[in-house]
């Protein structure tokens, strides 16, 4: 009978050049189920490959392999893809690696790398390797490797991994690598993260580059699961300063302009070396352009990616805060015109030490809840709107002591306060006078309309409108992703809405005008009206973007 054949090599010795291989091999049951085991120990040159096999044009291969391996399994068990039935265990060890291509023509370099595997799992005792000129050190293990391999299972596993210095743009984009950017023709294209794993990366670094900024000291988590990219518990020093992050970025529902989710929190950094760094700020925090000093801040933010790898603007969403703690005012052009409006010189070159103010943003524009700032015993409360496209429309309360006016300033507040008493509007000029300031137009070209803050009602209707506006952005945006189904949902978004649009411009009408509230006394309205408006502002958003949305959306979420 065929089928009680045994065949067996005990012992056997090859050599391929000069590297010598030994194995041993059993076999049973050829005919109705093959099953075998063996070992095999031995070494191999890769730069000999070529006498046996040819690789495309570019292709250099080179380095050793030195195994020793045991396996056992049968055919039965590969014909059923039943590979957990196949039984292998070893070391591997990698000397010298070195490939490159025309995709890499850089080359990847491993100079050891050493390995155990079992049929669960394989280890990564310790790995050197240089890709990009980047010099890593790594070790860690990896999970059903079989499955993933040959039944598409998830592919678990982790990795601790140190780096010299990493240059992300190269590393994440899909672009051949090459020292010379001259000869890159293909656009950056998104990184798409693999699909079907799932694996914990415990990461420092001691220099990175990404888009235009350098960082230093970098450490924390970075996780990938189901094409999503997430980062947690992110330190790093960059600008001058120190930055905490954490967040995400999904490929998983569009691989073109993958979703993001992002937290940051950052301390003492350089507003200019900021506001350059990154285009984000610079629609969120225009005027950080023309302030020199330090500043911390909160953000959080949801929205897509373009197929640059840049935020697409029109998709972000979110709120922050941000505390100026040294800050000087530079040619910033609203500063200045309203200085020339008021004849007030001494608002020139205004200094900013720890302004904070909050904001919330969505559809490309931005609202800023009311602050107050009080410079050489000027008092100010500012709060409004600006737009990505650097447009701006801004009420400013101004209590302004008379004995810092000279005459231009003195005659410009007589000329308005015969104006409204020509209306009917009686007005006593006193020590302190009470202005209302409009900033309108843009950035670089504003524009300033004054008058004495004698009535809230004007400016009821204008906070209203500026809130109203913002609103229905904010609802825009929300009713993008929102199913068919949701229509409650979004209906109750819309009330709660309307119910902010009113609370909110009437605590915004009572700081700007100076308006009495009933406890008596307009000292405190600055304080109280700002609680009010963070406290409605608050709620309304967490109503508004905590609604159930589409499932791309609930996956940020989680």
């Amino acid at each position: 009978l065929a089928d009680h054949t045994a065949i067996q090599v005990p012992a056997a010795h090859i050599e391929i050049g000069s590297d010598p291989v030994d194995f041993s091999f059993n076999l049973k049951t050829p005919v109705s189920n093959p099953v075998f085991d063996g070992k095999l120990k031995g070494s191999f040159n890769l730069a000999n490959a070529k006498q046996f096999t040819s690789f495309p044009p570019g292709n250099v291969v080179s380095g050793m392999i030195t195994g020793d391996i045991t396996f056992s399994g049968n055919k039965k068990a590969l014909d059923n893809k039943e590979y957990e039935k196949i039984n292998s265990a070893g070391t591997l060890s990698l000397q010298n690696i070195q490939y490159a291509s025309r995709d890499y023509p850089d080359g990847i370099q491993v100079s050891n790398a050493e390995f155990s595997f079992n049929p669960k799992n394989i280890t990564l005792r310790e790995a050197h390797a240089t890709y990009l000129k980047s010099h890593f050190t790594a070790k860690g293990s990896l999970d059903n490797v079989m499955g993933y391999a040959l039944k598409n299972e998830p592919l678990s596993g982790n990795l601790d991994l140190y780096a010299d210095q990493i240059d992300l743009n190269r590393l994440m984009s899909t672009v051949p690598a090459t020292t010379d950017s001259s000869k890159i023709k293909s656009p950056v294209q998104p990184f798409a993260v693999p699909g079907n794993l799932s694996f914990l990366i415990r990461a420092k670094v001691d220099k990175m580059h990404y888009d235009k900024v350098d960082y230093s000291n970098l450490s924390g988590t970075l996780a990938i699961n189901d094409e999503v990219f997430g980062l947690k518990d992110v330190q790093m020093d960059a600008l001058d300063g120190k930055m905490m992050a954490s967040g995400f970025y999904s490929t998983k529902k569009d691989k073109k302009n993958p979703d993001i989710s992002f937290n940051y929190d950052v301390q003492g950094l350089d507003i200019q070396k900021t506001f350059y760094a990154f285009n984000t700020v610079q629609k969120l925090m225009p005027m950080g352009q023309y302030v020199d000093g330090k500043m911390k801040s909160q953000l959080s933010l949801n929205g897509k990616l373009g197929a640059d790898m840049m935020p697409d603007l029109k998709t972000l969403s979110g709120k922050g805060n941000l505390m100026l703690t040294d800050g000087v005012f530079k040619k910033f052009a609203p500063v200045e015109k309203l200085a020339q409006t008021l004849h007030l010189d001494q608002l020139n070159g205004m200094s900013l030490k720890d302004v904070r103010f909050s904001f919330e943003f969505a559809n490309g524009k931005v609202l800023v809840q009311p602050f107050h700032i009080k410079y050489q015993d000027i008092d100010m409360e500012i709060g409004g709107m600006h737009g990505f496209d650097q447009s701006i429309d801004y009420v400013i309360a101004m209590k302004v002591p008379r004995a810092l006016m000279g005459a231009d300033a003195n005659n410009l507040v007589n000329n308005l306060a015969q104006q409204a008493n020509s209306k009917g509007i009686p007005v006593k000029v006193s020590d302190y006078i009470n202005l209302k300031v409009n900033v309108v137009g843009t950035i670089t070209n504003p524009q300033i309309k004054t008058g004495l803050n004698t009535s809230g009602n004007d400016l009821t209707a204008e906070v209203k409108q500026q809130a109203a506006v913002f609103a229905k952005q904010a609802t825009d945006s929300v009713k993008t992703v929102v199913s068919a189904k949701e229509n409650e949902a979004k209906d109750s978004a819309i009330a709660i809405k309307n119910q902010a649009i009113q609370d909110l411009g009437k605590d915004l009408s009572k700081a700007v005008s100076g308006q009495k509230d009933s406890t008596g006394g307009s000292e405190k309205l600055l304080e109280t009206t700002q609680k009010n408006a963070e406290q409605t502002l608050k709620n309304t958003f967490n109503s508004l973007f905590s609604k159930k949305k589409t499932t791309a959306d609930s996956a940020k979420t989680k």
